[in-house]
């Protein structure tokens, strides 16, 4: 099956809605060419705790994440793996 790799530190981008365009990218690609794999390296990048009332890049990055997940049926043939080293910052 295709296999996407992504770093989570590149959808991290100085530019507003430039993270949240390369993830709503990449899972375009991975659902036409379902069934495929898309892994995520360093998922901390864009996964860390969030509070306060900051509404950051990283954060409109993680939500589209989140919603791009969200979506997925069933039968969607996406399988999502991620992985990072600091699993301490991850938002539960």
């Amino acid at each position: 099956v295709p296999f996407f790799y992504q770093s989570g530190a590149s959808f991290v981008q100085i530019y507003v809605g430039m993270g949240a365009k390369k993830v709503r990218e990449l899972f375009t690609k991975a659902k036409a060419s379902a069934p495929a794999i898309v892994f995520i390296d360093e998922i901390d990048a864009i996964g860390k705790k969030r509070g306060g009332k900051t509404n950051d890049e990283r954060e409109s990055t993680l939500n589209e994440l989140l919603t791009q997940m969200d979506g997925f049926d069933g039968d969607s043939g996406v399988i999502v793996i991620a992985a990072t080293n600091k699993i301490e910052v991850l938002d539960f």
